[in-house]
């Protein structure tokens, strides 16, 4: 695994690789060049279910540049690390399009997905540099190239305890915007309620 990737992930050495498309992996690499260290592990610890995955897209134009799925463990530890395959990265498909598919996919494909998060690849680039990444976010959302996908777990979560452990039963369901008001639609952030709750959310939690 690229030792880039695992030091802004901050991942334990036994944590997997799958089903990686090369490219992909690239050109994240080169975007997080000068990402600091564990700054993605403490996203990901702030923000993805015990129990679930997360996808981040990024986008150049409205091709599938780089990709990232990170699976987590009962107790939030990340376990294994992939890119998204099949139809979100084929050519041809609008972003808010392709990053439905990266969502499907990971659900086939990995099970439940708690986070969605798709950017473009030069906000994507301002993201990393920025030292307010609410800011950031919000000037990406601003411009149309931000899709955040965040689920309402209709499942069981899964408790650390093996013994207290529940088996999901059904697939993550996407919140519409009449859903529940503390979590963030499948699309365009363009819910000023929704929105502003993970914003909150983001300045509250992420380091």
């Amino acid at each position: 695994m690229s030792h880039r990737i695992a030091h802004a992930l901050a991942l334990d050495p036994a944590a997997r690789l799958r089903d990686v498309d090369q490219a992909q992996w690239d050109h994240l690499e080169v975007l997080l060049e000068d990402a600091a260290p564990g700054e993605l592990g403490a996203a990901v610890n702030a923000f993805v279910a015990a129990g679930t995955s997360a996808v981040v897209g990024i986008f150049d134009d409205d091709l599938l540049w780089a990709s990232l799925v990170v699976s987590v463990d009962n107790s939030g530890k990340p376990v294994s690390v992939s890119t998204v395959r099949g139809p979100a990265a084929e050519p041809g498909s609008d972003m808010a399009k392709a990053a439905n598919e990266a969502v499907k996919w990971v659900q086939t494909h990995h099970g439940p997905c708690s986070l969605g998060f798709f950017v473009d690849r030069a906000h994507a680039e301002e993201l990393l540099k920025a030292s307010d990444k609410a800011a950031a976010i919000r000037t990406a959302s601003a411009s149309g190239r931000l899709v955040l996908s965040r689920f309402r777990p209709p499942w069981p979560l899964p408790s650390p305890d093996p013994s207290q452990a529940s088996t999901p039963t059904h697939p993550p369901k996407a919140l519409e915007n009449n859903d529940d008001p503390q979590a963030s639609h499948c699309g365009p952030c363009r819910s000023p309620v929704t929105f502003r709750r993970f914003l909150q959310q983001f300045d509250n939690r992420h380091v």
